[in-house]
């Protein structure tokens, strides 16, 4: 048994239960009267149905070599647009390698169904072309055997417009009882991606726009061919930049690479030359979404100065060199097949020296024989090239001469001194990474004050990217502590420059509302003041002053207030004023005059 029919065996249905599927006979329509007798029909099923994917892919630094080694193009016609109801009736695939076309495969299939007019209108297929065409099961098994390792993925393919091809093609091999999983590149999205300028994105129009020749529209096998053609075409133009042309400006010369960025720059370019690599091609950008690319032919490393600090993408097999801390990468950064490597200091990078050297040899590799065989190449390297940063030895010396840090260390709180005393001369950047996470979940639950504890452990440990100083200041923030939001907002300015238009920003506000509070306090203060002052002064009796005396005028006692007469006395409030106001001559056996009636009389 071969692999193939290992791989690919068809199951046949239980003896025990024969179901035999008749397929309807149809006499196909012929010009030729020798051939209105034959008969037509669909393949049996006599198997399982199988299991087929396609999943499409984006074109980035991995898939392209992939595809630079080798990939398949792929064409189909069909009778109509639905992959279920209608049928492929011609299939042309080309092999590329290299950026070749080496190998192809074409032929028309009897699928068992008419071809509406409507169909071979467009790809001029007709029913008498199809009449001696070997049937599905003969046409897909040689096919597969062509296909080989793109049957699981191993190989990509590429078609315009490749959700049509590609659900044809898994709905047949499904249908015939195949198993597959497929990887495609869609040169249709990726054309609107890339290519501005044109009228629209038809392949007629890409391959006049790239000077391709189709002698046969709208046959598989040219069409194969030729959009094989366009995605080389493609990868060629984007091989320095990764960026299309409408962006191509505003990534390179619209995003200048800061101090830090260079340095690390010069750093993997030291790599490169001490371990005999050759730097006369290498050349770094810094993409819009400030993504650092260090690109020999087409950009095989990336890095990024990002919120929770600097890091570089490697592959995740790199992660088992180091001690640093690491995360899977996203999906527009590869992926978990890639990791996100985090370090504070360029020397972090040592233990990964080898795999960086490798992947530049590798693309090395890949740009001697693009130079060697393809056409216009040194016009094409030499026009990408200018338009990106190149480093000269001196800039080399510069940038990591011995008294310049990956991060400034200057602080107004803890002096560096005392930091590398904690954490060593090799800070643990594992463990502050740790410490800032812990730090971050306790400030989201409202926990401050062991977030502000876990912050500073964090940064004793040497962590001081703009993701930590952000928590610090956004629990400073919360508990409206702003002396000290704005304390350690300098800190993060003076150790990280590119962000101090932000910190800048929040320090602004946090002044506003510390001077906001002062005032609110010293208005508390003078308000407490003129209250004391106020409670220190005799206090005036509200009511008016009164005097018991007997009928011949003499004085028995003043009161302050009717009400304390009435205390003392125990005599009813009302008849003490009614006497006073006249209205009966005593109260309680006394008479009763306000005291400021007595004075005036």
């Amino acid at each position: 048994m071969g692999l193939f029919d290992f791989l690919f065996k068809r199951r046949k249905q239980d003896s025990d239960h024969p179901k035999q599927i008749q397929s309807e006979k149809v006499i196909l329509e012929s010009k030729s009267p020798l051939r209105t007798d034959k008969v037509i029909s669909e393949p049996k099923s006599s198997f399982r149905k199988g299991i087929v994917s396609a999943q499409k892919v984006d074109l980035n630094n991995f898939s392209a070599k992939q595809l630079r080694e080798k990939f398949i193009a792929f064409d189909v016609e069909t009778t109509g647009l639905n992959p279920v109801q209608d049928r492929i009736i011609e299939i042309g695939a080309v092999i590329f390698c290299d950026g070749k076309p080496t190998e192809s495969f074409s032929t028309l299939i009897n699928p068992g169904i008419k071809i509406p007019a409507s169909a071979s209108a467009v790809n001029h297929i007709t029913n008498d072309m199809i009449f001696s065409a070997p049937d599905e099961v003969t046409a897909y098994k040689q096919f597969i055997e062509f296909l080989g390792g793109a049957l699981t993925g191993d190989i990509m393919m590429c078609a315009h417009n490749a959700r049509f091809d590609f659900n044809f093609l898994t709905n047949t091999l499904s249908r015939l009882g195949y198993d597959g999983d497929f990887k495609y590149i869609d040169t249709l999205s990726l054309a609107r991606k890339r290519i501005s300028g044109v009228e629209n994105y038809k392949q007629s129009t890409l391959e006049a726009y790239f000077g391709l020749n189709n002698t046969e529209a709208h046959r598989a096998y040219s069409d194969a061919e030729n959009c094989g053609q366009i995605l080389v075409s493609i990868m060629d133009r984007m091989a320095f930049t990764g960026a299309s042309p409408k962006q191509e400006s505003e990534c390179i010369t619209s995003k200048k690479l800061s101090e830090n960025e260079l340095r690390v720059c010069a750093y993997i370019q030291n790599i490169i030359v001490e371990s005999g690599g050759d730097p006369a091609y290498l050349r770094f950008r810094k993409s819009s979404a400030d993504y650092v690319c260090v690109a020999c032919l087409y950009p095989f490393i990336k890095f990024k100065f990002s919120k929770r600090g600097p890091y570089i993408i490697l592959r995740k097999e790199s992660t088992s060199k180091i001690t640093l801390p690491s995360e899977p990468c996203i999906a527009s950064e590869g992926g978990a097949t890639f990791s996100r490597i985090y370090f504070s200091n360029i020397s972090d990078l040592q233990p990964l020296i080898s795999d960086i050297f490798a992947l530049y040899k590798h693309n090395q590799q890949d740009l001697v024989s693009y130079l060697s065989e393809a056409p216009n190449s040194q016009e094409i390297v030499q026009g990408w090239m200018q338009q990106m940063i190149s480093l000269s030895p001196a800039d080399i010396i510069h940038l990591l001469s011995p008294d310049r840090s990956l991060v400034d260390p200057s602080s107004n709180r803890i002096p560096l001194s005392a930091i590398t005393a904690i954490s060593g001369a090799d800070f643990e950047l594992k463990t502050a990474f740790t410490l800032y996470d812990q730090g971050e979940s306790a400030r989201k639950e409202g926990n401050i004050q062991e977030a502000l504890s876990l912050f500073e452990n964090s940064r004793l440990h040497g962590y001081h990217a703009p993701a930590l100083y952000e928590s610090y200041a956004l629990a400073y923030r919360k508990i409206k502590d702003y002396e000290h939001e704005i304390q350690i907002i300098e800190e993060a300015i003076a150790h990280n420059p590119e962000s101090a238009e932000v910190m800048e920003r929040r320090k602004s506000r946090a002044l506003e509302l510390l001077i906001a509070r002062q005032k609110t306090q010293q208005r508390s203060i003078k308000s407490k003041r003129q209250a004391v002052s106020q409670n220190s002064s005799q206090k005036k009796p509200r009511g008016r002053a009164i005097i018991q005396t007997t009928d011949d005028g003499v004085i028995i006692k003043e009161f302050e207030t009717v009400a304390a007469a009435v205390r003392e006395t125990g005599i009813n409030s009302k008849s003490i004023r009614d006497a006073a106001n006249g209205v009966q001559k005593h109260a309680g056996g006394y008479r009763w005059i306000y005291k400021d009636c007595s004075s005036s009389q």
